[in-house]
């Protein structure tokens, strides 16, 4: 499904790593409850269909959608722009990046990844309930920096 975790050999998703250990090769990198001592007797691998995951892997940003974000959270700005790569090519994209003067700490990325993970299994369990006639989905964000060629 994902990648094996070095520590507790659980096969999860990118969702259940940090950037910077998910850049790691496999069979080095650890996911974020093992790095934080968090272990659940739960696995964190989800029903795949109570998340929607993005295909893409590259998106395109005005300076203008940067400078002036169209939403903010206590830590980070929101911007438009646009899929250049994958099965969304054109269509629409958003960034969260973190604002000046804040703290990059890998907790930041692990702390959102716990919540995504909690979130799925939430829905997951949600849905097999059968409670609606429609399934529930979460978009699954990830992270990404940004190269010389991701502005306009």
């Amino acid at each position: 499904m994902g990648r094996i975790c070095a520590d507790c050999r659980r096969d999860l998703p990118q969702s259940s790593y940090a950037a910077n250990q998910y850049r790691k090769p496999g069979g080095v990198s650890r996911c974020a409850a093992c790095i934080h001592g968090q272990h659940s007797d739960t696995l964190a691998v989800h029903n795949p269909d109570s998340g929607r995951y993005n295909d893409c892997h590259q998106a395109i940003y005005t300076p203008e959608a940067l400078d002036y974000p169209f939403a903010e959270g206590a830590f980070r700005w929101v911007a438009k722009g646009n899929y250049t790569h994958g099965v969304r090519k054109g269509q629409a994209a958003v960034c969260k990046r973190f604002k000046a003067g804040t703290v990059f700490f890998d907790d930041y990325f692990a702390f959102d990844i716990k919540a995504v993970d909690k979130a799925l299994d939430i829905v997951s369990k949600f849905n097999e309930l059968n409670m609606v006639n429609r399934e529930i989905k979460i978009n699954v964000p990830d992270v990404w920096t940004f190269d010389d060629g991701d502005y306009e």
